[in-house]
């Protein structure tokens, strides 16, 4: 519920923006929706929201909204994400939702997008630029909280290997960046590997599986 509640307070905000476009007409506002991965258990839950936000808009604002689902194909496509971003912009896309692929190279198609006049929210897997609105967790202290919860159940000392996710990520970088400085605080935990990797549950299983038979 409270994933849904901000993803309709975040479409209200992207709507507001192009209010003035549409308050006298029965236009209908499209806000293009950005993913990495459809496929995703996570991302399937955040859809919906999105899907539902559409809903409630109409329900409570009298507010037409086309929500549009872009998916990349998995982080490792960037190149797909921009190419989509692109090609919206150019069909005249109002608004944009944001779950990059990758935190830098993104960069340029959302400046680009703001300097149209394009409202984008960046949200959870952000983009290392100034948007319109950012939504996300703390994603450096998870990392923390997962090392803690670690460092304690090994008794500050053991062997520890780690599943990082995807490297463009910014969601990804923060959270092992966070594990990382946590883990440095105790001499008794030793890193043997870390690796990056999509987040696909047989490809982590896969790394892990090469983790214990080293």
């Amino acid at each position: 519920m409270r994933k849904l509640i901000v993803f309709f307070l975040a479409f209200t905000l992207v709507s507001l923006f192009s209010i003035n476009c549409i308050a006298d007409t029965n236009e209908t506002l499209i806000i293009g929706v950005f993913i990495p991965n459809a496929g995703e258990p996570y991302f399937q839950n955040k859809n919906h929201g999105y899907y539902q936000a559409e809903v409630l808009l109409k329900q409570y604002y009298n507010i037409n909204v086309d929500v549009e689902l872009y998916d990349a194909g998995g982080f490792q496509h960037p190149l797909n994400q921009i190419k989509q971003i692109e090609d919206s912009l150019q069909r005249g896309m109002d608004a944009i939702v944001l779950n990059a692929c990758d935190a830098e190279a993104l960069i340029p198609v959302v400046e680009e997008a703001l300097a149209r006049g394009v409202p984008v929210i960046s949200d959870d897997c952000l983009v290392n630029t100034e948007t319109t609105m950012k939504i996300s967790e703390n994603s450096k202290h998870v990392g923390e909280v997962q090392a803690q919860f670690i460092v304690e159940s090994l008794g500050e000392k053991g062997n520890v290997v780690m599943l990082l996710g995807p490297p463009g990520a910014d969601i990804s970088q923060q959270r092992s960046a966070g594990a990382l400085e946590y883990f440095e605080k105790y001499p008794g935990i030793n890193i043997l590997d870390k690796q990056w990797h999509e987040p696909e549950v047989y490809e982590a299983l896969k790394k892990m599986e090469d983790f214990i038979q080293a």
